[in-house]
């Protein structure tokens, strides 16, 4: 519980007035769910369903000038349109990826490199979550969602050199953590 109000007040902070705050609100609260389930049924993943509706509000942010009432069905069906490309557009990524890997007969990578390949991102995201939030949210916006600096400080709703000074910190911290967890391990 305490993640969803945290991305909501992360998408309500990029908003410039009350109207729009308010607007986003309810339409997140109201479609939420729906978006959630409906990614769930493309992606068959819990957690890339989560990313897929994360992104789609991402996307609505942009457009929420366009909402005119989020109660009504045109704006539910916007939500679920977006939410749905995005996660075909994941679900489309994953299995390119994943034919490539199938096709390329010559690497030669064990089961065990996938493994603590697995765990080494395992460990980075939740050391990226550890960072203070105004770098968790760039290099997440920059190297997850791969916008570019000028979508980041228009999502953020700071200036393009705050966003590039963020982001020079936070690989700074994050490189210095993972040092650290080198270390210990």
């Amino acid at each position: 519980m305490n993640r969803v109000l945290d991305l909501l007040q992360f998408y309500l902070h990029t908003l410039n007035n009350n109207e729009d705050k308010s607007k986003f609100e309810k339409l997140y609260y109201i479609n939420k769910n729906a978006m959630l389930n409906h990614a769930f049924s493309i992606l068959k993943d819990s957690s890339l369903a989560e990313d897929a509706v994360h992104n789609a509000f991402l996307r609505i942010l942009k457009n929420i000038d366009k909402i005119i009432d989020p109660d009504d069905m045109k704006s539910r069906g916007y939500c679920i349109v977006v939410v749905e490309n995005v996660a075909k557009t994941m679900y489309n990524k994953e299995h390119k990826i994943k034919l490539i890997e199938f096709e390329d007969k010559e690497a030669d990578i064990s089961i065990e490199q996938i493994a603590e390949d697995d765990l080494f991102i395992e460990k980075l995201t939740s050391i990226i979550g550890e960072l203070p939030e105004i770098y968790c949210h760039v290099i997440i916006l920059k190297f997850f969602n791969e916008l570019s600096d000028k979508e980041i400080s228009s999502t953020l709703n700071v200036p393009i050199s705050t966003v590039r000074k963020r982001l020079l910190r936070g690989k700074k911290l994050l490189k210095k953590k993972l040092v650290e967890v080198n270390r210990n391990d």
